[in-house]
């Protein structure tokens, strides 16, 4: 074991978010006590000596060589992350810091054998008096050569500007995407993989929004991260003429069913589209919301398009890792991970292949 002075005490919290455990279920699972965890979090590793301080590394289910590294711990809500909900849940906090931690510091692992190239030019452009986040958006799609309309896939063109995206596992409803951009990494978006096609659509284009527009988190940048997506996806002028085209009258929620597989976009993303560039009024809003509950379609919307589906990340792992069974057993010694962990994490990205049985005649 090396020397207890060189342990890194934030990948201990770390690494109990990420397994879900209070300190005192640490020190339980351990057999230690909570004041023991407590100092040892707090860079106090010499105090509860050798044979309690490897209790704990192996309560908590990780290589002792991760404990070692020099990757720093970024706390929940720090100026790199941007959260799409508000998460309420302690627990749920805890564990998707640790989980994004984790993939961050897997990633700049990888990052150092390969590279990445990008074709689209990234930019940062904050929103002022001159300056709104429809505009924004509307400067990226020129920028892209993104053409009038809906966009078909807005994940090619996200990571054709060097972006990752990393589908998690957060195991909770209350958040759908967080994103970083670090000096010293491309900018990453990690988008919980239980969306829907559409909230995963405009989860991307909400995240993008953070990292073009926001450097430091302030009390409106959600309301223009969501106007920047908005805008994003469904320009005003474009999609206004495409209700105009299909309507007959006063707008329905069933012309917004059939308009969603052409915009790829939620019914109430499109209602708000439509009350914020004044096409309804306020009170003609509410009624298609209830209307939209009278239906059962605000929790659970017809889905009539395929999810798009990132490739970077995936291409980024099987140059570092190799296919599922190579990168199984490199997961250790590369990415300090037990292989439990690594199927939770990577499998749906590398997915063991499945055994053929082949009937004799």
């Amino acid at each position: 074991m090396k020397q207890q002075e060189q342990i890194n005490s934030q990948l201990i919290i770390l690494a109990r978010e990420f397994r879900g455990f209070s300190q005192k279920a640490l020190a339980e699972k351990a057999g230690v006590t909570q004041p023991a965890v407590a100092q040892l979090e707090s860079g106090n590793s010499v105090a509860i000596g050798h044979d309690k301080l490897l209790q704990i590394t192996n309560a908590l289910g990780f290589p002792n060589e991760f404990f070692y590294s020099s990757e720093p711990r970024l706390s929940f809500g720090s100026s790199s992350y941007f959260y799409r909900k508000k998460i309420t849940k302690a627990s749920d906090k805890n564990f998707v810091s640790g989980l994004v931690n984790l993939l961050r510091i897997h990633l700049s692992t990888m990052l150092t054998m390969v590279d990445i190239e990008a074709s689209n030019v990234l930019f940062k452009r904050h929103v002022d008096e001159d300056t709104n986040p429809a505009q924004i958006a509307e400067l990226v799609r020129e920028t892209w050569s993104i053409p009038n309309g809906p966009i078909q896939n807005l994940t090619y063109h996200v990571e054709k500007a060097g972006i990752i995206i990393i589908e998690c596992p957060f195991g909770t409803n209350t958040i759908d995407g967080t994103s970083l951009y670090l000096n010293n990494l491309p900018p990453v978006i990690f988008i919980n993989n239980s969306l829907p096609p559409d909230r995963y659509r405009f989860t991307l284009a909400h995240e993008l929004g953070h990292i073009i527009m926001h450097s430091v988190p302030h009390e409106l940048m959600e309301d223009e991260a969501d106007a920047f997506a908005s805008s994003l996806l469904m320009p005003d002028d474009d999609f206004i003429r495409s209700v105009v085209a299909t309507s007959t009258g006063k707008v329905t929620i069933s012309q917004l069913i059939k308009l969603k597989p052409y915009w790829k976009m939620a019914i109430s993303a499109m209602m708000r589209k439509l009350l914020d560039t004044n096409r309804i009024s306020n009170n003609e809003y509410r009624g298609m919301h209830i209307a939209l509950s009278k239906l059962k379609l605000n929790r659970n919307e017809p889905q009539p398009f395929l999810k798009e589906k990132p490739a970077l990340f995936k291409q980024i792992l099987e140059a570092c890792l190799g296919d599922y069974r190579v990168a199984r057993s490199n997961a250790k010694s590369i990415l300090n991970i037990y292989e439990d962990d690594f199927k939770l994490l990577y499998e749906s990205f590398l997915p063991e292949p499945k055994l053929k049985i082949v009937s004799r005649t």
